[in-house]
């Protein structure tokens, strides 16, 4: 087992800037896509990478909030 995880997808909804559910599809066709985030200021890029590390985080807290 490499410790490779695959996310198929990513759905948020009430957190931060994604107060309605929002999903990301991150599989085509049995494949695996890249993600790359690129939006205008406060669109919610920083909300989105804070909700992956809150998920899995070992306490449920973000790191760059103390």
């Amino acid at each position: 087992m490499s410790g490779q995880i695959t996310i198929e997808r990513i759905t948020l909804a009430g957190f931060r800037a994604f107060l309605a559910e929002q999903e990301f599809i991150l599989n085509q066709a049995g494949n695996p896509k890249s993600l790359a985030i690129l939006a205008p200021n406060a669109k919610g890029k920083s909300s989105f990478i804070d909700a992956i590390e809150f998920y899995f985080s070992k306490d449920g807290t973000l790191q760059r909030f103390g």
